[in-house]
């Protein structure tokens, strides 16, 4: 048994079954996770263990923000494992985008961090104060918000540029990993859906650019919230073309 080859390890996901070429975690992956995991250490409320009840309360009031920004490092690194059990590339071009999205994350972290407590305060209508008591303001002037959507605009586009570049690597490489018409098709979906990501962010920083990014207040952001419908139409689309390839194939 020592000289066959194992067989093939099959895992679902929403498009379809998709064979796993990355079964072993590479040192790639383990710096990888080493670092989203620093980056998590950077969302946390507070490092020290709070010392008086009002420095307790204080925390918790940022609980909610803590666990917003948390689920969004834990969705990008879902999407950055994904591409490695799906294809386990490691090659120059891969580990150098990968080096990018590492530095882009370590930078997204604090920005992420500041949108979630905002927003936050702003939908259960707290006030930020600090453990003695004063109140904080988050924002002196209306320029300081539109800079916060540019500055996370940046963060956010950059993030899932990288992710998507990873997955055109992989269709640019097809040939060598061996895919199948439907992991063609799949690589393909999965650019674009990371793609629609980078386009919702520049649309975000062109209307602050231009000075709407206060209008029915504060679109800039709100422009986040169509990521939903938009994706439920797009995967729609592609999950019946895929169908229909699957269809032909089988006929």
């Amino acid at each position: 048994m020592s000289g066959q080859q194992a067989p093939d390890e099959m895992r679902g996901s929403p498009l379809g079954p998709y064979r796993v070429r990355g079964r072993n975690i590479s040192r790639l992956e383990g710096f990888s996770d080493a670092v989203f995991g620093f980056s998590a250490t950077l969302l946390v409320v507070s490092l020290e263990v709070p010392q008086t009840y009002a420095e307790l309360a204080a925390n918790l009031r940022g609980f909610g923000a803590f666990g917003l920004s948390f689920l969004a490092l834990v969705f990008i690194w879902l999407a950055h494992r994904g591409f490695f059990r799906r294809y386990g590339l490691s090659d120059s071009w891969v580990t150098f985008l990968n080096m990018v999205l590492l530095f882009v994350v370590l930078f997204f972290v604090y920005p992420l961090k500041f949108v979630a407590i905002t927003f936050v305060e702003w939908v259960f209508g707290l006030d930020s104060r600090t453990p003695a008591g004063a109140a904080v303001r988050r924002f002196t002037a209306y320029e300081q918000l539109s800079e916060l959507w540019v500055i996370y605009g940046l963060g956010f586009a950059l993030v899932f540029l990288c992710i998507a570049l990873l997955y055109l690597r992989a269709y640019a490489r097809r040939e060598a990993l061996g895919l199948s018409e439907l992991e063609i098709h799949d690589a393909r979906t999965i650019f674009g859906h990371y793609m629609i990501f980078v386009v919702m962010a520049v649309v975000s920083i062109l209307l602050t650019l231009l000075g709407l990014g206060g209008a029915l207040g504060g679109i800039s952001g709100w422009v986040y919230g169509l990521l939903g419908p938009v994706m439920t139409v797009y995967w729609w689309h592609r999950s019946k073309r895929r169908d229909a390839m699957e269809a032909a194939l089988a006929g």
